[in-house]
């Protein structure tokens, strides 16, 4: 007997509708919005991503001894120094 009732549950529950999505308006912004942006961390890694895949391409395209240097220095222009 329980086990048919909580099957009927189960059941039933998968059968319900999700909450339809309703995004925001383009021009509101929550209370803390500033506070509480959960892309804040993924746009700075991607725009770190971007920019060492930019400044190891100039580097290669620049003479063979100092790629290196020529990487950390593209890296710092573009305010990714090293934080020690």
């Amino acid at each position: 007997m329980k086990f048919g009732l909580f099957a009927a549950m189960l059941l039933l529950a998968g059968c319900v509708a999700p909450r339809p999505y309703t995004p925001a308006p383009a021009g509101s912004r929550g209370a803390n919005s500033e506070l509480s942006n959960p892309n804040e961390g993924s746009k700075n890694a991607n725009t770190f991503s971007q920019d060492a895949y930019e400044c190891e391409r100039e580097a290669a395209l620049s003479s063979a001894g100092g790629k290196a240097e020529a990487f950390n220095r593209c890296m710092r222009t573009r305010g990714h120094g090293s934080r020690r």
